[in-house]
């Protein structure tokens, strides 16, 4: 939302409680829950509550433990990955803990370009200016919504989160420990490089897929003295949440997860 906008609504709402009159409106109340009619806050649905740093261990709501893993963009693997990886899960993966395997088409390439540009350090002015007219016209591919000829960047991410409720006074975190390590041994082997995600990764990752935003920002952090939901979401941005879709009313981008649905003859 922009600043304007958002001046503005609280301009409403100053009028309505009377602090910008010297009496109060008599119809303060119907008034404010006009201006707030079908809003509400985005972090009061997210389950996210603290990043336990020295296990790297995500803590949700209900006693939910979990962890989130990123591994290597699956392209061109046979079947033996397949098969490799349904016999572990068949035997290591615990019972009552969810599995998810997510691919992100992110509009988001610098960590991209920022490898490739860091390899291709050139003393000489042209073969420079060459690698970063590359590196702006892949910039400029990746942010073309709706205006593209064919030729779409996108960083392709593959991120593995796992979840489960745990009995709090048996420390349950081990069990999850164990498996967690066990699965990155097994990714290894499979040379899929995994890599263990911290608070900043999860932030990035959903706050990019709820708050969709052209412009990309690299300076995350986190504060493991606030809850972890409410770092995920600006809370001065607004979208429309519809049954299929997430529509940023800033940026009027639209973000979309599909999901794959077997059917049986």
């Amino acid at each position: 939302m922009k600043l304007s906008n958002l001046k503005s609504i609280y301009a409403g709402i100053a009028n309505a409680c009377g602090l910008a009159e010297n009496v109060e409106s008599e119809n303060t109340v119907s008034i404010v829950d006009k201006i707030l009619e079908g809003t509400f806050a985005l972090d009061d649905y997210l389950s996210y509550r603290y990043f336990d740093e020295e296990n790297n261990l995500f803590l949700s709501d209900g006693n939910v433990v979990g962890f989130m893993l990123e591994i290597s963009p699956i392209v061109g693997v046979d079947d033996s990955v397949h098969k490799n990886l349904s016999h572990f899960f068949n035997d290591e993966l615990p019972e009552y803990s969810y599995l998810q395997f997510l691919l992100v088409a992110s509009h988001d390439v610098e960590d991209i370009l920022n490898y490739w540009q860091e390899a291709r350090i050139n003393p000489d002015p042209l073969l420079d200016k060459i690698t970063k007219r590359r590196a702006q016209f892949v910039r400029e591919r990746a942010i073309s919504f709706g205006v593209s000829d064919g030729r779409i960047a996108r960083d392709y991410r593959i991120f593995v989160s796992f979840s489960q409720i745990i009995d709090t006074k048996n420390n349950g975190k081990s069990g999850i420990t164990g498996f967690r390590d066990s699965f990155i041994n097994k990714l290894e082997s499979l040379q899929l490089a995994p890599r263990t995600c911290d608070a900043v990764d999860l932030i990035k990752l959903v706050g990019t897929m709820l708050q969709m935003e052209l412009a990309t920002d690299t300076t995350a952090s986190y504060n493991p003295l606030e809850l972890l939901s409410k770092q995920i979401v600006a809370p001065s941005v607004m979208q429309v949440i519809e049954e299929d879709q997430i529509t940023c009313v800033s940026s009027r981008l639209v973000s979309r997860i599909y999901h794959i649905v077997i059917f049986q003859s």
